[in-house]
């Protein structure tokens, strides 16, 4: 199995496994894959270095599995990769001793906001 298929993989169980965080964020859950537990700090450091790859893979899973499982509106519907990557850098950088899975469940409920208003 190549790298990239073992990351896109993980980047799924990950979207799946963390998916019911994002309802209630006092309630932490497991999420599996490259990154969803480290910390924002971490993130920062990765992009910088261009090193971030999986974490982003992870990002781009939880995010797209969220979307593709919910009932909620069209969550990406109205962003793309830039935005998403900036809003994550953005609020990594305030917040560098949050965990990546917060700040993709923060992402979640922001996008969510954001299409609940479009419509």
């Amino acid at each position: 199995m190549s790298r990239i298929s073992r990351m896109l993989i993980g980047a799924a169980i990950g979207a799946f496994a963390a998916h019911a965080a994002c309802a209630d964020t006092t309630e932490q859950r497991l999420a599996f894959g490259a990154g969803p537990s480290a910390s924002c700090g971490a993130w920062t450091k990765a992009r910088q270095s261009k090193t971030a790859q999986p974490a982003e893979q992870w990002v781009a899973g939880y995010l797209s599995g969220v979307n593709t499982t919910s009932d909620e509106p069209d969550t990406l519907m109205g962003t793309d990769w830039d935005g998403v990557m900036t809003w994550m850098d953005n609020y990594c950088e305030a917040r560098p001793l949050d965990k990546i899975v917060l700040a993709a469940i923060k992402l979640v409920q922001h996008l969510r906001a954001n299409a609940k208003g479009q419509q």
